[in-house]
């Protein structure tokens, strides 16, 4: 029962820390924004993930922070559910049981600009 325990009180302590760090760092880098997690709730036995306050920023490309610091993000989720299955553990990948967005919010994500600009590296190229 101490074993169990302990385990626990890791889980829910280290667990939110690596994907709080690993979701803005990959997701900054592979969307060139600034992506900003405010907390993470994470049930080990359950394997309930929950994120709050999820926020995709446009970032300055010269200091690759937020545009300024009352920047609206183009993205923001107030609150995102994911309830994994154990099977994500046997296939060391995830799967889903249910997904909850709540509130998601998008703003002002591709703003025309003159031909052939990208304001986003996602976005499709005029003309």
């Amino acid at each position: 029962m101490g074993i169990g325990l302990l385990v626990r009180a890791v889980a829910c302590t280290v667990a939110p820390l690596i994907v709080t760090s690993r979701l803005e760092r990959r997701g900054s880098e592979k969307l060139a924004c600034h992506v900003s997690v405010g907390s993470v709730d994470f049930r080990p036995w359950s394997l309930d993930l929950t994120l709050h306050d999820l926020a995709v920023t446009e970032v300055d490309p010269d200091t690759l922070r937020p545009a300024s610091p009352q920047a609206v993000p183009q993205l923001k989720i107030r609150r995102h559910y994911i309830d994994a299955e154990l099977a994500s553990l046997l296939r060391l990948a995830p799967v889903t049981d249910a997904l909850r967005l709540e509130e998601p919010a998008l703003s002002d994500l591709f703003r025309p600009g003159p031909p052939g600009h990208r304001r986003h590296p996602g976005a499709v190229q005029n003309g």
